[in-house]
């Protein structure tokens, strides 16, 4: 985020910026015309694009409040904990092991309904297995180099025996490759991260939505896709010039 003379302006390339107009599509259920996009000079301008398309907030009800209790419900179901037991500040970690984690992440997402984004790969564990097929095909060169296979055939044989080595190792280490999202380590932030990623659907399910609602979630929105803190986010922020959003 960048402070001009006057305004302050979102950092945003033209592939962050088509995220996060696919995000707000997806979260909150409108299409924009590429007239909506270039109108919306500033934050502010695309929210009051956002709610005119949306119609009424009509609501009381705390979609934050339906996430928790939603994924609670789910949590509890599947690994039998008291539900007493899972507060905001309760570390992923421990709700969900690793040696079934990509299991419940899938069936969370079925028994809520609701979208929740990938579990990463863990990054040591990816360049290890990228390592195997060379490592293979050099030691295999080494000691077959002087046989009758010679080298050529030596570095084929052990590549192709290094890729079928490092299928293995992955299918064998599979429930290590499950890492939460950086920005999602605890149960709250969880929540936080369904309700932004599903608003409009929570809301439909809950009745309705207030403003205030809409206008948190849409700024986490912003804040996730542009790396910024939601709370700096503000209806005065403005796009960059060059940047077209659709």
């Amino acid at each position: 985020m960048s402070v001009g003379t006057t305004v302050e302006r979102l950092q945003l390339i033209d592939e962050v910026a088509e995220d996060l107009v696919r995000e707000i599509r997806l979260s909150f259920w409108v299409d924009f015309t590429e007239e909506d996009l270039v109108a919306a000079v500033t934050i502010g301008d695309l929210f009051d694009c956002v709610e005119l398309k949306m119609g009424e907030f009509d609501s009381p009800k705390c979609l934050s409040s339906l996430a928790f209790y939603r994924l609670r419900r789910a949590l509890v179901e599947l690994s039998g904990r008291d539900r007493r037991s899972i507060v905001p500040i309760s570390p992923l970690e421990e709700l969900m092991p690793r040696c079934v984690r990509r299991a419940w992440w899938e069936t969370l997402q079925e028994r809520t309904r609701c979208f929740l984004p990938p579990l990463q790969s863990s990054c040591g564990l990816n360049r290890m297995m990228w390592a195997v097929p060379f490592l293979s095909a050099g030691l295999l060169a080494v000691v077959c180099g002087h046989t009758t296979l010679g080298v050529g055939a030596s570095l084929w044989l052990g590549l192709g025996g290094g890729f079928c080595l490092s299928l293995l190792l992955f299918k064998l280490t599979e429930p290590l490759h499950c890492e939460f999202p950086e920005e999602i380590q605890i149960f709250k932030q969880l929540v936080r991260m369904v309700e932004r990623h599903n608003y409009r659907k929570l809301a439909q399910e809950a009745g309705g939505s207030t403003r205030d609602q809409a206008w948190t979630a849409f700024r986490e929105l912003v804040g996730a896709v542009a790396g910024i803190d939601p709370w700096a986010v503000s209806r005065e922020m403005q796009f960059p010039e060059d940047v077209a959003t659709d």
